[in-house]
């Protein structure tokens, strides 16, 4: 009986080590080494990134007819797209938004990471 019992608290004890809550942002850490995401503002970084010809392509998110009614062209624009996540969302391809930019491929990663800072820290324009 006193097996038993010693038995069944030392599974119980590995068990209960192993199931802990793990959290997303120490698993998957946003990247560092020379990323540096403190300060981004629209006109120091995401302008030149949304106006770039990855994003501000002819028929894709200039007006007219700016593709899923989502306009690139001034910081208005990208700022409400930001607010709304579908801006971080898009560019991370984060489930329920469609991939960008649209050719398959994926901004670098820092690029992404610094944008999505800049959303954090309410999109400031300077």
């Amino acid at each position: 009986m006193l097996i038993r019992t010693l038995l069944t608290l030392f599974i119980t004890t590995l068990l209960l080590q192993a199931c802990y809550n793990d959290k997303a942002d120490k698993l998957y850490p946003a990247p560092t080494g020379g990323c540096d995401t403190s300060g981004v503002t629209y006109s120091g970084f995401v302008s030149q990134v949304v106006g770039s010809p990855t994003c501000a392509k002819s028929g894709c998110h200039l007006n007219p007819g700016a593709q899923a009614g989502l306009a690139l062209n001034t910081y208005a624009d990208v700022r409400k797209a930001a607010l709304d996540n579908r801006l971080v969302g898009t560019i991370a391809d984060s489930p329920g938004y469609r991939h960008m930019p649209d050719d398959g491929g994926k901004l670098d990663a820092c690029v992404i990471a610094k944008i999505d800072a800049w959303v954090k820290q309410g999109a400031p324009q300077n």
